[in-house]
C-alpha cells in the first residue's frame, strides 16, 4: 500500500512540474529580433572611409529592460576591426504615440572587438536618450522602429505567447 501511494504521488509530481513546463514554453520569456547591416560611409572632413557587416539582435526580457548585442567587421580605411559588443538599454516610459523613452545604460565590448573609439563615436549617437516602438504588423510578425526608420522586422516563432508583448507595446497602455 505504501508503494503505491508513492508512485502515485510521484507521478502526480511528475505530471504537474510536465505541465508547467509546458506552460512556461508557451509564453516566450524575451522578444528577440535579428537585423543585418550593411555600412557604407564616407567623412567629408576627415577622409575616412568605412564599410562593413553587422548583424545586430534586439533582445526584450520585459517592459523595462533589453539587450542590443552587435557582431560583425568593419573596415576603416582598408584595415578591418572586430565589432562584438552589448549594450545593455532600459525602458523608462512611454510617450502618447506609444514609443517606449530607452536610456542606454551601458556598452560591454567583448575582448575581441578592435574597433577604435573614435570609429565607434563616429557611428553611434551620443545622445543618452533614444525613442523605439515595437508594432505588431501582422499575425506574429513585429518591426521595431525609431523616429526615422523601422530598424527591424522579427517574426515570433510562438504567436500564441505574444499577446504578452502586444499588452506590453500597445499605444493604448501608455502608462507604466
Amino acid at each position: 500500500m505504501r508503494a503505491k501511494i508513492t508512485f502515485i504521488s510521484l507521478s502526480v509530481l511528475l505530471m504537474v512540474i510536465f505541465l508547467l513546463a509546458l506552460l512556461i514554453h508557451a509564453n516566450p520569456s524575451a522578444l528577440v529580433c535579428t537585423a543585418r547591416y550593411h555600412l557604407a560611409l564616407s567623412t567629408q572632413q576627415d577622409g575616412i572611409a568605412i564599410s562593413g557587416e553587422v548583424l545586430q539582435v534586439f533582445r526584450i526580457a520585459s517592459k523595462s529592460e533589453g539587450v542590443v548585442s552587435q557582431v560583425g567587421v568593419i573596415t576603416v580605411n582598408e584595415k578591418g576591426y572586430s565589432v562584438n559588443r552589448t549594450t545593455i538599454i532600459k525602458f523608462v516610459g512611454k510617450d502618447s504615440d506609444g514609443y517606449l523613452r530607452t536610456l542606454r545604460k551601458g556598452i560591454v565590448k567583448n575582448e575581441n572587438d578592435d574597433l577604435p573609439d573614435a570609429i565607434t563615436d563616429i557611428l553611434m549617437s551620443k545622445q543618452k536618450l533614444f525613442f523605439y516602438k515595437v508594432m505588431p504588423i501582422s499575425g506574429n510578425i513585429y518591426g521595431i522602429r525609431d523616429l526615422r526608420r523601422t530598424i527591424a522586422v522579427c517574426r515570433a516563432d510562438r504567436p500564441e505567447g505574444m499577446h504578452r508583448f502586444t499588452r506590453i507595446f500597445s499605444p493604448a497602455m501608455s502608462s507604466w
